[in-house]
C-alpha cells in the first residue's frame, strides 16, 4: 500500500512546482530562468513516476510539450521528446523512431542551452550507436559530456539531467576499443553522475 503521508507530500512538491513555473512565466527569459524550469519539470516527472510508474509518460510528456511551445524552450522540448524515448529500447523496428531522431537533432543543431545539447545529443549518440555508426556517437556522447560542464570523468555536472549518458558513453567506447574511455565513463563519471542524482 502507498502512504497518504506520502501521497500528501507528493501533492505538497506538485502544487510548489507549478507554482514556480507559474511564477518564471513573468520573469526575462535569461538561460538561468530556463534552467529552473526544465529542473521543475524533471522535478515535476520525478514526483509522478514514484507515484504511478510511466503509466503517466505521455501525458506528462503532453504537458512538458504544451509548456515548452508556450515559453519557447528548447530544454522543455527535448525532455517532452525523452520522455517518449523509451520506444527506442522496446522496438525492433528503428524506423519507427526516426522521427523523434530528427526532432532531437534539429533542436541540437539550434539548441544554446546546456540541459537542451546534453540531452540531444545523448538521444542523436543513443541512435546512433545501435544503427552501428559508431564515430558518429562517439562525436555526440563528446558534445554532450562539453556541455554538461563536467570534462573530468570524477567531476559532478551542475544538473544531471534524466539522461543515462554515462552509460552510453562506456558502450560506445568499449565498442569502438578504447578500454580506458570505456573505464572512465563506467568507473568513474557513472558514479559521479548518479551520486549527484541520488541526492535529489
Amino acid at each position: 500500500a502507498v502512504s497518504p503521508y506520502r501521497i500528501n507530500v507528493s501533492d505538497a512538491v506538485l502544487t510548489d512546482l507549478k507554482q514556480a513555473l507559474e511564477v518564471l512565466r513573468g520573469v526575462a527569459r535569461t538561460p538561468e530562468v530556463r534552467a529552473v524550469e526544465v529542473e521543475a519539470l524533471e522535478a515535476i516527472v520525478a514526483v509522478a513516476y514514484r507515484r504511478s510508474g510511466d503509466g503517466e509518460f505521455e501525458q506528462l510528456a503532453e504537458r512538458v510539450e504544451a509548456f515548452a511551445e508556450r515559453v519557447g524552450s528548447d530544454s522543455a522540448s527535448v525532455l517532452a521528446l525523452f520522455l517518449r524515448w523509451g520506444a527506442i529500447d522496446e522496438t525492433d523496428d528503428l524506423s519507427t523512431v526516426e522521427a523523434s531522431t530528427e526532432r532531437a537533432r534539429a533542436i541540437a543543431s539550434r539548441a544554446v542551452d546546456s540541459y537542451a545539447i546534453v540531452t540531444s545529443h545523448y538521444m542523436l549518440a543513443s541512435y546512433a550507436a545501435l544503427v552501428g555508426r559508431i564515430e558518429e556517437s562517439l562525436h555526440h556522447v563528446d558534445v554532450a559530456v562539453r556541455a554538461s560542464g563536467a570534462i573530468d570523468p570524477d567531476q559532478r555536472p551542475d544538473h544531471v539531467p534524466l539522461v543515462m549518458l554515462p552509460m552510453v558513453a562506456a558502450i560506445v567506447a568499449a565498442v569502438h576499443g578504447d578500454a580506458e574511455a570505456a573505464r572512465d565513463h563506467s568507473h568513474r563519471r557513472v558514479v559521479a553522475w548518479l551520486s549527484q542524482r541520488a541526492e535529489v
